[in-house]
């Protein structure tokens, strides 16, 4: 549980800002490789006992829905092309500076008051991002 990042990189509201934030950061491998890097914010105010689950099948969305009836129903993103930063090349194990892919997340539930946030570094060099997504 942390204070929101400021600058953050969507808009919140003051009521978000006003509370912490639950920060998850996951490093997904692909044959044991690193390829992404995904930072994600969660308010705090709806989610109850949150740090003490185990995710439900290794899935944040399972595991919102499953605890907590938020199902995720749609998302606004911004993908750019970026250089990795000294924290972010340590983590993909690439080069400082090299080219790869941001993605800037904002997850929208049914409940309107309920949304959270991602921000994902992609290492596309060996992998590609791509595929039809079901949310």
């Amino acid at each position: 549980v942390i204070p929101w990042p400021n600058p953050f990189f969507y808009p919140i509201s003051a009521h978000e800002t006003q509370n912490g934030c639950i920060y998850l950061q996951r490093l997904r491998l692909a044959d044991g490789k690193p390829v992404m890097l995904e930072d994600t914010y969660l308010p705090i105010g709806f989610l109850p006992q949150f740090t003490r689950r185990k995710f439900v099948n290794g899935s944040l969305f399972e595991t919102l829905y499953t605890f907590y009836g938020f199902q995720v129903v749609s998302l606004e993103q911004d993908i750019r092309a970026v250089h990795a930063d000294t924290e972010v090349s340590k983590k993909l194990q690439i080069p400082n500076n090299a080219a790869i892919l941001n993605i800037q997340r904002k997850y929208i539930t049914q409940d309107k008051h309920f949304v959270f946030y991602s921000n994902l570094y992609c290492n596309t060099e060996h992998f590609a991002f791509s595929g039809t997504y079901k949310i």
